[in-house]
């Protein structure tokens, strides 16, 4: 298919919708393929100012193109994402991005990984970690692992990667430092 890098960039949060719209209405080979090609229609008939527009694209692409392959594209590409980038707030971003499609009924490993880092961000005062800035290297360190991973992996392995996970331990404990011990009032005469 022409188009399922782009689709797939849209859900994934890499390209935004009016984007999409924009490359969907001018690209040549999109317009020729109108009337031969079903799948195509059928992209072009979304409502792409609607406020369903990404469910109704999410589920043209399910019913379109393989799952875990676009599972597959949302972690590597949200991965290359929170490497190049060194504001927390995009590695957030991207971390978002990719936990957006982890479902607690089927979980794979490497969404869930991200979840838990995510959740550690977002209850950071009880998270273990002694800093925010910490949770994000986390997130770092996991997406190198994973495109050290996917560097050398066929499809199929990144598909068993993402349902199987890196490793046997998917989330480092580096950072962790136990809370620090204070003193008793008593104790600061000795």
């Amino acid at each position: 298919m022409k188009h399922k890098e782009r689709v797939f960039a849209v859900l994934a949060g890499i390209t935004r919708i009016n984007e999409f719209e924009s490359w969907i209405y001018q690209d040549e080979r999109i317009q020729a393929s109108i009337v031969s090609d079903e799948s195509t229609l059928r992209l072009v008939s979304i409502d792409f100012s609607g406020k369903y527009v990404l469910l109704e694209l999410e589920k043209y692409c399910f019913d379109i193109f393989d799952e875990d392959e676009f599972y597959v594209y949302v972690i590597e590409e949200n991965a290359k994402g929170i490497i190049e980038t060194e504001d927390s707030l995009e590695v957030i971003r991207y971390t978002k991005n990719i936990c957006k499609y982890f479902d607690w009924d089927d979980i794979k490993d490497l969404f869930y990984t991200f979840h838990i880092l995510l959740d550690q961000y977002d209850d950071f005062p009880y998270s273990g970690y002694s800093s925010k800035s910490q949770i994000i290297e986390e997130i770092k360190l996991q997406a190198v692992s994973i495109l050290g991973k996917f560097e050398t992996a066929n499809l199929a392995e990144k598909k068993t990667l993402v349902s199987n996970g890196c490793g046997s331990t998917n989330i480092p404990s580096v950072y962790y430092q136990p809370p620090p011990k204070y003193k008793r009032w008593y104790e600061f005469w000795k």
